[in-house]
Formats: structure tokens, sequence, C-alpha cells
């Protein structure tokens, strides 16, 4: 992983999240991002999809690594950020293309004059290269270092200890 310095002068606008200090050691840290979710709060906890779905599927929790140029401790909370142009590229490549793809099949295999299953089985074709190209496109090097998430500042500057930490033990140093 390319590790990415953020200067603060630059005035890049950044997505905020703040993540627990997991394990630390002379040059990484390992970090976990905190659920930040809505359900729970809303008036509409019963009846909407979004609550339903995320309880079937669960909390899947998020883990990477940064450069420890910045003395974390474990248990620590941390504000890190993302850059808002990238976040934003990586969810229209990750929503969009794959989207186009259902359309461009569905309106090219309709243009063609196929039957309807037929033009069915087109936008599927379609939404499954737009798949593919979503990946590619996601996995190139230059995307991948522009979501590198970076330190900004210590959350509230409050330190917990290591077993507050939301982690399993397996994962402690």
């Amino acid at each position: 992983m390319t590790d990415v310095s953020y200067d603060s002068d630059l005035h890049i606008p950044l997505v905020e999240g703040t993540a627990w200090v997991l394990a630390v050691s002379e040059e990484s840290v390992w970090l976990q991002a905190e659920s930040q979710s809505a359900c729970g709060s809303c008036q509409s906890t019963k009846s909407c999809g979004v609550s339903t779905l995320s309880k079937f599927l669960g909390r899947k929790d998020v883990r990477f690594r940064l450069n420890n140029d910045f003395d974390a401790r474990p248990g620590e909370r941390v504000v890190i950020g993302i850059s808002q142009s990238a976040l934003l590229g990586a969810s229209i490549i990750a929503y969009m293309v794959p989207v186009l793809g259902l359309m461009i099949g569905a309106v090219g295999g309709s243009l063609a004059g196929f039957n309807e299953l037929a033009t069915v089985v087109t936008a599927l074709s379609g939404l499954i290269g737009g798949f593919a190209l979503s990946q590619a496109l996601g996995r190139r090097p230059d995307s991948l270092e522009r979501l590198n998430p970076v330190f900004l500042r210590r959350a509230d500057g409050i330190v917990f200890s290591a077993e507050d930490c939301p982690s399993d033990s397996g994962s402690r140093s």
C-alpha cells in the first residue's frame, strides 16, 4: 500500500470519518473504521428496507493500515479523511458503469430487433460487462492510491484502553 500524506495548505475537500487504532508497530498502524449508520435513530426503522437489509447482512468491519507517523496508541480514536473527489469518482465507477452497461445492452438488443427474452439477455450481458469494467477500472493503481485514507487528527483527544476497542482479541498487539 502506498501511503499518502495530506498537506492541509492545499485545502482539498475530504470526507472525514473516525477509526479505532487496533495495533501499532514502528512503521504501521492498523485501524478499524467506526460504523456510521443512521439506522436506529430514524423514525422509519421498522418499515425501512435499508434497516432490514443491514440487519440481515450484518455489520462489516473495515480495517486498513496507515504509516505510523502520528505516534498512535492502541485503543485511540482518530479522524481520517479520504478525498471527496476520489470517493465520488469511485462511486460513479462502482454504480454507474454497470447501470450504463445494462442500459446499453437493453437498448442495443431492442434496436437489433431481438425478441423480449433476447433483449433481457443482452441487457444482463451488458450489466455483467459493466461490472467487469468497473472492477478493472477500480483496480488501477492510480485509482487505489487516490482512495488511501490519511490521518487528520485525534478524535476529541481522548485515549481509551485497548480493551475498550471494538475488535476481536486476535487482532491486537
